[in-house]
Formats: structure tokens, sequence, C-alpha cells
């Protein structure tokens, strides 16, 4: 990876880059996500860099600023969350950059004191745009002295995310085309077994757990969330369609595989729309595996159960019924037992 950091912009120039940022702040952490660049928009200072083999596992923190008002001197910009960038490709004079997502932006305390408005916020940005080359380019080194510096080795907890999640939405909210948005923060809850096993990856006899947050400053709730899966390779827990029906709030989604395909891929998307028509698009990559614990319990079972079946017929005649009744008895029940154990992926 490179020794410094670099800032990877997104704007509002177009519908998709609004989306971009959008689904950046809902995806569970870890997820993959890829923003395109034009080379153009890439700062002459990093361009280099960005064809180096090194840049794997470089820091970088996704933001949002604006473009439309740059001539005007409406100058906007918010810290949204770091990432790990995972791999550059080239393709004719795009730049393809794929990256992890991490954990949210935290505000250092000249931003922290100076959010509250747009024309705060725009005072703070016209300091870091302040020459065109900066202006033009989404992609630079080093991140702007808005945010604190992101430590890798550091672990938060869930309640910590979320507190930073709301406080970049919060912020975000002040841009005008914001103020009336639905935003969406998407975590893998995992339970028992589920914990150690790599994240999104069902076994058999297991379930993904989905839990959708979702937050509004207005009060707006035509608002609802629709799920896409592979109906051939997953069961839900509910509808397809959730209705939000008020400004803050939750919805858990629980999905069992069916089935027997080991090493089977497949997603589940969550489209969350809005009446502001910003979709929110959440893609959850998952991989069926088959659970051989449950199958070589299940041999198990069935083995001990069929010589406890089987014994008393080999056994001389003499043999009590007090010995040959109870062996058989259990012998039926190792095999009910087993009829238990899940066998769906």
């Amino acid at each position: 990876m490179l020794d410094n950091t670099i800032t990877l912009f997104s704007s509002d120039s177009r519908p998709q880059y609004t989306k971009d940022i959008f689904n950046v702040l809902a995806l569970p952490h870890g997820s993959m996500y890829r923003f395109r660049y034009k080379e153009k928009y890439i700062h002459c200072d990093i361009i280099g860099d960005l064809d180096n083999s090194k840049i794997k596992g470089t820091t970088a923190l996704i933001a949002f600023r604006t473009n439309l008002g740059v001539a005007e001197n409406k100058h906007f910009f918010i810290p949204v969350r770091w990432a790990l960038i995972e791999n550059v490709q080239k393709s004719a004079d795009f730049y393809l950059i794929d990256f992890v997502v991490k954990g949210f932006a935290v505000f250092n305390k000249e931003f922290d004191d100076n959010r509250n408005n747009f024309d705060d916020i725009n005072s703070l940005a016209k300091k870091y745009f302040t020459t065109n080359d900066k202006i033009e380019a989404f992609v630079v080194k080093n991140t702007p002295n808005i945010v604190i510096t992101y430590n890798k080795s550091n672990k938060t907890n869930d309640n910590e995310e979320k507190d930073r999640w709301l406080k970049v939405i919060e912020t975000l909210h002040i841009y005008p085309r914001f103020e009336k948005c639905y935003f969406f923060k998407a975590s893998i809850i995992r339970n028992g077994l589920a914990k150690i096993f790599k994240p999104g990856i069902i076994r058999e006899g297991g379930r993904t757990n989905i839990n959708i947050e979702y937050n509004n400053f207005c009060d707006i709730s035509d608002s609802e969330i629709n799920i896409e899966y592979d109906e051939c390779l997953l069961i839900p827990s509910g509808d397809k369609k959730t209705k939000i029906e008020c400004r803050y709030d939750s919805a858990m989604f629980a999905f069992q595989a069916k089935g027997v395909l080991s090493k089977t891929p497949t997603q589940i998307i969550l489209n969350c729309r809005s009446s502001q028509d910003i979709e929110t698009k959440i893609k959850i990559p998952l991989e069926i595996k088959r659970n051989y614990f449950f199958l070589v319990a299940r041999v198990i079972l069935s083995l001990a159960g069929a010589i406890l079946i089987g014994l008393p017929g080999i056994l001389p005649d003499t043999t009590p019924t007090e010995t040959t009744v109870p062996m058989f008895i259990a012998g039926s029940l190792l095999i009910a037992f087993n009829w238990l154990i899940p066998y769906k992926e």
C-alpha cells in the first residue's frame, strides 16, 4: 500500500454519482464498491500512483462535494466514509477503482464546530477549493483537513458506528438537494456459529440476517424497501416489499438457503426508494456452502441408529428382551434425531 492516503470524491453532477454516495453510506462494513473516473478528473499528483502495484490496501476517504454551482463559489463538501483500495484498472480513458468500505468518517473539531448550516460548510470548503486543479479533480492525494485520521487498528462497536453514521447524514441533509431524502444503513447480524464463518457465507442450518436502519429529517414517509433475490436459492422471512411509515426506524430481513448447491454464489439486492427519487441500492453478495458438521453428525447418528436397531437380530436368542428392546428403541430415537438436523444449505 502507499504511504499516503487518497480522497475519492463523488458529486451531484449526475444522478448516478449522487446514488454512489447514498450507496456507500448504506453498505455493510467490509462490502466492495466501485467508482469510475475519467482520467482528466484525477489530480496529476496521484495519477502515477494509481498504476502502482502498491496501491492495494491504501486508505481512502470517500467524500461528497458539489459540482454544480462551483462557478458561483457555492462549494460544499462532506467526508463520508473510510475505505481500503482493493484494485485499480484502466479502461480506455477511465480508471475503475474498487474499494472495501470501512468505518464512517469522524469530523475534526473545526469541521464539527462549523457544520450547522450551508454557509458555515461553504466557508470551510472555500479554504480547500482554492485552485482550479483542486476544483476540477475528484481523485486527490491525501485528505482535506476536516477529518480525524483513520486508524485501521482501532475497533469500534456498533453503537459508535451508528453515531458516526448519524452525524454524517445529519450534515449531508443540510445540502438543499438532500434535505428531504431518506438515508439508509445496512448491517449483517451474525449469531451463534455464524460468527466464526466468513461474512457473506450461508451454511446449511443457518441464515443471514440483515438489519436496515433509515432516517429522514423531514416529515416524509412515502418510501419503501424492495428486495430482489434468487427464489430458487433463498427463502426470505417476510414480504419482498416493506413500507416505510416513520422518519426513523429499522427493518430486519432474514434469508435462509434452500436446496443443496454447495459453493453457489448469489446476492441480495435491497432497493430503498424515497419520494425524492434518490434510490439507494444495497447489494449483498452471498455464497451458499455446505455445513459439513451437520453432514458428519447425520452420518454418525444414522450409523449408530442402524447398529442399535439391527444388533438384536444377531444377538443370541437367549438375550433378554430387557436388553434388546431398549437397544431397538435407542436406535429408533437416533434415527429420529437424525431427521431433526437440517440438511438444506
